[in-house]
Order: C-alpha cells, then structure tokens, then sequence
C-alpha cells in the first residue's frame, strides 16, 4: 500500500487521475441520492392523488345514497 500511495504521489497524472475517479465516484452517489429521491417524491405524491381520489368518491357515493334516500322518501 505504501509504493502505491508514494508512486501516486510522484506521478501528478497518476495523481490527477485517482482525484478525477473520486470525484466521479461522489458524483454517481449523488446523482443515485438524486435519483431515489425524486422516485419518492413521486410516490408520495401519487399516494396524495390516490387519497384524494378516495376521499371524493366516498363522499360522492355518500351524496348518492343520500338521494336514493330521498327519493324513496318521496
């Protein structure tokens, strides 16, 4: 492990190359940290909408049975 660090460090491109691949590396986690968050934005976003969804048909349903109601009523 020594040579290595010390041959890395005497050759700037060696160097410059191992700093260029950690700093890909810390961008691809970034970016995989991006992504994964944006999925669940969606999810929650799409679990929002489908109880919204929800709420409006049970209410319409509960305004249905409230005119079969009076309807038999009358």
């Amino acid at each position: 492990m020594r040579k290595s660090t010390r041959l890395i460090r005497r050759n700037p491109l060696l160097m410059w190359a191992t700093l260029a691949l950690k700093e890909a590396e810390g961008q691809i986690q970034m970016v995989k940290r991006c992504q994964s968050h944006r999925q669940n934005k969606k999810k929650k976003k799409i679990k929002k909408n489908s109880r919204k969804l929800q709420e409006t048909v049970t209410t319409l349903l509960k305004s249905v049975d409230r005119d079969k109601a009076k309807k038999e009523k009358l």
